[in-house]
């Protein structure tokens, strides 16, 4: 399963730094508008994205909002 994680933070670069430390995402990007992050993550289940988004990450980070885009393909 991939999808594309768009997060909003007050720590950006913690965040890809972060983020580019887990074997599950393939791209981090820092970038302009609405998200300060953007992320291409392939992960076996919806479980373990869960888990990324909504605990590893927060645990960690300041996190504003996020968006999570699974994609279908």
């Amino acid at each position: 399963m991939r999808a594309f994680v768009l997060v909003k933070t007050e720590d950006p670069e913690g965040v890809k730094r972060f983020l580019d430390e887990l074997p599950e995402v393939r791209e981090a990007h820092l970038v302009y508008g609405g998200y300060d992050v953007v992320a291409v993550v392939e992960v076996p289940d919806i479980k373990r994205l869960g888990s990324i988004v909504l605990e590893e990450l927060r645990e960690h980070f300041p996190i504003k909002e996020t968006l999570t885009l699974i994609t279908l393909d």
